[in-house]
């Protein structure tokens, strides 16, 4: 088993922000789905995720969590941190995901390609 960390911001690739917290958790949750893509994983993978919300209110934590719902459907979801913070590094940045997922017999199998 291998264990990859990613991080994803409720932000487009061209650096805007959505107005709510439902859009940009969309976002970020869109954002993480393209990396773990490239990283040949898939949301079955993601063992926790880490969600931290700019001073949230408690219908924020409802929002995030039924957008996650949505995002990752199925009786077996990853560990979900919900965290509250003053701030993120962007203006208007309201949500940051940040997630942990393995690899099982693919991080194997890239290795004995690369030799």
């Amino acid at each position: 088993w291998h264990v990859i960390r990613h991080g994803t911001r409720g932000a487009a690739r061209a650096g805007g922000s959505e107005q709510d917290i439902a859009a940009q958790t969309a976002q970020a949750l869109a954002n993480l789905a393209t990396v773990l893509e490239i990283g040949r994983v898939t949301t079955g993978d993601i063992v926790q995720l880490n969600v931290y919300l700019v001073s949230p209110s408690s219908a924020d934590y409802r929002t995030v969590h039924d957008v996650i719902a949505a995002f990752l459907p199925g009786p077996q979801r990853p560990a979900i941190a919900l965290l509250g913070v003053q701030s993120l590094p962007m203006p208007g940045l309201l949500v940051a995901i940040g997630a942990v997922s393995t690899v099982r017999g693919q991080f194997l199998e890239r290795q004995q390609n690369r030799r």
